[in-house]
């Protein structure tokens, strides 16, 4: 489950970014960046109030301080001159290009089946043998 919440928080910070270069605003990257704080807020919090085991040699305001830079320098970048410039000139117009499927037809038909003959001759001359209960690759998919 946390790897799921850890991946969706870097596609957010990602499409945040790229929602504020692309031109259609900065609400989103600041809204990232205060949840940001708030979490890092609510952490010392409760660092502070529970036991906590401090891995490193820098104490909890010192932590808290490098954990907050990240939120507040994507709250500088938001606020820039420049950024306010940037996106005040509007969403960047897309630029139509011809679909390279359509103008090489012939090459990726040739293309996609020369993979799918490939793989299929990887399977039929290839087998994977069946394994050996004690062998150290099979047992990284069995749990004794």
């Amino acid at each position: 489950m946390s790897l799921v919440v850890l991946a969706a928080w870097i596609v957010l910070c990602a499409g945040s970014a790229a929602a504020m270069v692309d031109g259609t605003g900065r609400a989103l990257l600041a809204g990232v960046a205060y949840a940001e704080m708030a979490l890092v807020a609510t952490l010392l919090v409760v660092a502070t109030a529970t036991p906590f085991a401090n891995p490193t040699s820098l104490p909890l305001p010192a932590l808290g301080l490098l954990a907050l830079a990240v939120p507040v320098a994507k709250l500088l970048l938001a606020g820039a001159p420049s950024a306010q410039r940037w996106i005040a000139q509007g969403p960047r117009a897309r630029v139509r290009r011809p679909d390279p499927v359509q103008a090489h037809r012939l090459l990726a038909t040739v293309t996609l089946s020369a993979i799918g003959l490939a793989l299929c001759a990887v399977t039929i001359l290839a087998p994977v043998p069946a394994g050996d209960v004690h062998d150290p690759a099979s047992a990284v998919f069995t749990q004794d």
